[in-house]
Order: structure tokens, then sequence, then C-alpha cells
């Protein structure tokens, strides 16, 4: 009588291992995706102190710390792009976009690879290019 428990209880311990896993993996999985997703969007951003000092398309009045981004070619990329945001000494760098619709977008979450979305911004800032 003892033997059918074990196996009950082995079975169990099985099919949580085995969601465990899956979970594990998803995260990973989509962790993955994210970051390939903004790598991409950051290819059209210069961060302070990684730009040439002689780039001509850099503007010698800017502020020393807000980063370089290339607005039009991230608009071509995703049409949603409304600002960057950015924080200095910190892993703050991500495009925000904002859709049609009022709804909160996790970073990394999209259905085609050549599309990326970030936070959306409740209002729209200014845009300097």
């Amino acid at each position: 009588m003892k033997k059918p428990v074990y196996y009950v209880i082995l079975a169990l311990l099985v099919g949580v291992f085995l969601f465990a896993a899956y979970k594990v993996g998803s995260y990973y999985l989509e962790k993955y995706r994210s970051d390939k997703v903004i790598s991409e969007a950051n290819r059209f951003v210069t961060l302070p102190g990684d730009s040439d000092n002689n780039d001509p398309t850099q503007d010698p009045s800017g502020d020393p710390e807000c980063p370089t981004v290339q607005f039009d070619e991230l608009l071509k990329t995703n049409g949603d792009v409304i600002a960057w945001i950015y924080g200095a000494n910190t892993h703050i760098n991500y495009p925000v976009v904002q859709g049609s619709d009022t709804c909160w977008t996790a970073p990394g979450t999209t259905t085609a690879a050549s599309s990326w979305t970030a936070p959306t911004a409740p209002t729209s800032p200014t845009r300097t290019a």
C-alpha cells in the first residue's frame, strides 16, 4: 500500500519540477528577447562619454549629461517613440513609446522582431533631434 503513495508523491514532485523548469526557462527566454530588442534600440543613442569629441552631429552647446538620440532613425524603426529616458550612473537607458491606446507595455514584450516597446509615458515631451 505504501508503494502507490510514493509513486503519487514522486509524480507530483516531478510535475512541480517540470513546471518550475518551464517558468525559469520562459523567464530567461523573455529576458534574452528583451535585451536583444533594447540593444537594437540603443544603436541610435550615443551616451555621454561614449562619443568622439570631434563628432560634427553633436551639439556643442548641449547638456554634457544628456545622451544624443537619433529620433529620426528611431521613428523609422518604431513610430510610437516619443522620448528617451536616461539616468546618469544608473542602468536606466530606454526608449519611451506611446501607442494609440493608453495601456502600459512592458519592455521587450513584442510579437515582431523588428518592433520594440518600452514603458509608455503619460504625456508627450518635446523631442530633440
